[in-house]
């Protein structure tokens, strides 16, 4: 089987019949439901799942273990394991969103096809892990379940095991149309976790490798890509660091912690420990415990002042090479202290002698060179007049190096180099890879921007012109009235990019006019939207937030042209188009949709308050949850940032609108 095929046990659409049978004729019981916030500090750890259990993850990065596997986790996750599963929940960076369903599948008492039973697939007892095509469809999905079994009434339980039943249908259904992104283990973990606990062992690289359902060669190239080292090395330092303890905090002999640290003998330890510290064991014990600082050959660290130098700064090797200023067997600075002399030489000396044997040839290369490299510096220097709020301005016809300041998603759709961006990333932000591969700017100041070397800054700020335009040409295009759409159509004028600026637009607006079609149905004629968070019920900005402009509120009311309630439309006709409204009055500002920011973290009080149970688009299930972390996508308003939008934000809605 191939390696790329190896590192997902895939689902064959057999399997797949075969459970879908198994769970149409079993008889399933919920046993309990669970919601829980899970934070760095205080993670799951040698958990058995006392049933067949399923859980839903989100909110956070981190890792799950099920059965000594570890899984790294997507942005939403499903994960799956049979009873006597050993669970393991590693939150890192920020809290986790958990929903745990237990329950029990039992066959009927009289089974028809038992081989079917018997030979085929276990669908209550597999482990696996999914990052469902739909995530809106399953967070809401798991949050009834919740909702429902913690109201504790026999009806409500009814509703909840009719919950899980479509949750387990949908699940279905995308494995079988493969809209179902598989979670595949984090090999690497595994075999770090393993070597932590056993490089004291005789361990066998291809033995190893013989445990895990990918090859060794795939499993060097996973390991090296995320640890820089391969599995050898990585496993020679842990014996090492043993054996530094070991000669620091015990008085073992250097056989004995060779033995103990999982070294071959003596010598093998000897040799890797020179080679790794430039000094043999026993001399890094009698340092260590001595604590004597002594000027000899292979001390590098230190120089004692003598009365008249530092004293060591030169020493004399084994084989009476000269190493300067301390740096044992660095053969670096001698060869380019030789090279900087010959160059000299070289260079005072008499010049060449012309026409040489193949000098014309080498003549016609390099002029063939010079040329194109005229060409591209020419290309490069070559300017345009452009007319901007700060009158006529040269920019550059191909700029090769741009700093923004807040238009960073207007430059990528440009498809522009940004070396330096001062501005919010954050990992759901379309163009967040780009970004990543840029610098960010700690501090809007010169220093900052020149030492990136620019060739043009994008700005909206017209005090930017005179801030830097001696470093480089300034290209403000305030906000005021323009669209972002009518935005990166100047922008993408002044710098030569109209065909990709209007290649994005009309990408956008061929989206945008199939999504207004969607919303021309029944389920949304006359309905209107809100865009709203929980602040929390006190503090300096507390209460219910609504939006207008912001967390997509350009493409929801700008754009798709949706519905304000009538309330909402009065704050925003007498200039409030954002703020806070208090618990005991928000109610009455929201619309037949509410489009619900959770904050990341951060459970929501007012959802807890009979008020929010009454509100009628939250009693027919019109709330789109949209998580904390998604933030970043409805931060901007570009047309990169409104495309991905749309798409999100079309799913969503219709998801339960359904």
């Amino acid at each position: 089987m191939p390696d790329e095929e190896c590192l997902t046990k895939r689902f064959t659409p057999e399997v797949i019949e075969d459970a879908i049978w198994q769970w149409a004729r079993s008889s399933i019981s919920l046993i309990d439901i669970r919601h829980s916030l899970l934070d760095p500090a205080e993670p799951i750890d040698g958990y058995t799942m006392p049933t067949s259990t399923m859980l839903y993850i989100y909110g956070g990065s981190g890792d799950v273990r099920l059965n000594q596997t570890f899984y790294p986790l997507e942005r939403y996750n499903l994960f799956h394991g049979g009873k006597g599963t050993e669970l393991a929940i590693y939150p890192s960076g920020s809290q986790l969103e958990l929903y745990m369903v237990l329950y029990k599948a039992k066959p009927p008492l009289y089974k028809r096809e038992p081989h079917r039973w018997k030979e085929h697939a276990k669908p209550f007892e597999q482990v696996y892990g999914f990052s469902p095509g739909n995530p809106i469809f399953f967070t809401k999905r798991f949050h009834d379940l919740y909702t429902s079994w913690s109201r504790g009434s026999a009806l409500n339980h009814l509703h909840a095991k009719s919950s899980f039943y479509q949750l387990v249908h949908e699940l279905y259904k995308e494995l079988e149309r493969g809209d179902i992104s598989y979670i595949d283990p984090d090999y690497v973990e595994w075999v770090k976790q393993y070597l932590d606990k056993h490089f004291t062992e005789p361990v066998s690289i291809q033995q190893l490798s013989e445990m895990l359902p990918i090859s060794r060669s795939l499993l060097n190239k996973l390991f090296r890509k995320r640890e820089q080292k391969s599995l050898q090395e990585y496993l020679n330092e842990k014996r090492l660091e043993a054996a530094m303890h070991g000669l620091r905090h015990s008085r073992a002999t250097i056989q004995e912690i060779a033995a103990g640290c999982g070294f071959t003998d003596e010598l093998n330890l000897i040799r890797m420990f020179k080679k790794q510290t430039r000094m043999t064991p026993s001399e890094y014990r009698r340092k260590m415990i001595t604590g004597i600082t002594n000027n000899d050959i292979d001390n590098h660290y230190h120089h004692r002042y003598n009365g008249e130098r530092l004293a060591g700064l030169v020493k004399s090797k084994e084989d009476g090479e000269l190493s300067m200023f301390g740096l044992s067997g660095n053969k670096t600075v001698v060869l380019a202290g030789a090279m900087s002399v010959m160059l000299l030489l070289s260079a005072c000396g008499a010049p060449a002698p012309a026409n040489n044997t193949g000098s014309a040839n080498s003549a016609s290369a390099q002029t063939q060179a010079e040329t194109n490299s005229d060409a591209t510096a020419a290309e490069q220097s070559a300017t345009r007049t452009v007319q901007t709020v700060k009158g006529e301005i040269e920019v550059p016809t191909n700029p090769q190096r741009v700093v923004v300041n807040w238009y960073a998603g207007d430059v990528f759709a440009l498809d522009l180099n940004i070396v330096g961006y001062y501005c919010w990333a954050q990992e759901t932000m379309p163009f967040y890879d780009k970004m990543m591969d840029s610098t960010k700017i700690e501090n809007w100041e010169r220093e900052d921007v020149m030492a990136l070397d620019p060739d043009l800054i994008v700005t909206y700020d017209e005090a930017d012109f005179d801030k830097f335009n001696s470093i480089a040409p300034v290209l403000v295009v305030p906000e005021g009235d323009i669209t972002s759409l009518e935005r990166v159509k100047i922008l993408g004028e002044a710098t030569g990019r109209e065909d990709l600026a209007n290649d994005a637009v009309a990408t956008f607006e061929a989206k945008l006019a199939e999504a207004k079609e969607k919303f021309k149905g029944e389920a949304f004629e006359g309905k209107t939207f809100s865009i709203l968070e929980d602040w929390g019920p006190s503090g300096d900005w507390s209460g219910i937030g609504y939006e207008t402009d912001s967390r997509g509120g350009t493409l929801v009311y700008h754009h798709l042209g949706l519905g304000i309630p009538q309330k909402l439309q009065e704050l925003i006709d007498s200039g409030q188009g954002r703020g806070t409204l208090s618990y005991e009055v928000a109610h009455e500002y929201f619309g037949d949709y509410i489009l619900w920011f959770r904050k990341e973290g951060v459970e929501s009080e007012y959802q807890k308050t009979e008020i929010w149970k009454s509100i009628p688009a939250v009693i027919e299930n019109h709330v789109v949850e949209i998580p904390g972390n998604y933030q970043g996508l409805f931060y901007y308003s570009d047309v990169l940032s409104l495309t991905a939008q749309l798409d999100y934000m079309v799913d969503a809605i219709n998801s339960v609108a359904e």
